[in-house]
């Protein structure tokens, strides 16, 4: 598993805007600074990962990039 192809979780929000946090955060992290910055619960949004180039991508291609057993990836696999 190629754990530094990734470097932190992130949510792609529907407008488009990303939010992340630095490793070791995780989702649940990334979704209580968004209600704290009075962005409507329940929180929506695609949840992934920023990779080492700081482009987003999903949970299932992260799964791929670091080479997982799993059809998603979740912060807990790295971190």
């Amino acid at each position: 598993m190629n754990k530094s192809a990734i470097r932190c979780a992130a949510i792609q929000y529907p407008s488009g805007l990303i939010f992340s946090l630095p490793a070791p955060n995780r989702h649940h992290n990334l979704i209580w600074m968004m209600a704290e910055l009075g962005i409507a619960t329940p929180i929506t949004g695609t949840q992934g990962f920023l990779d080492a180039t700081g482009n987003f991508i999903t949970r299932e291609a992260a799964a791929i990039l670091v080479d997982s057993d799993h059809k998603k990836l979740y912060s807990e696999d790295l971190w």
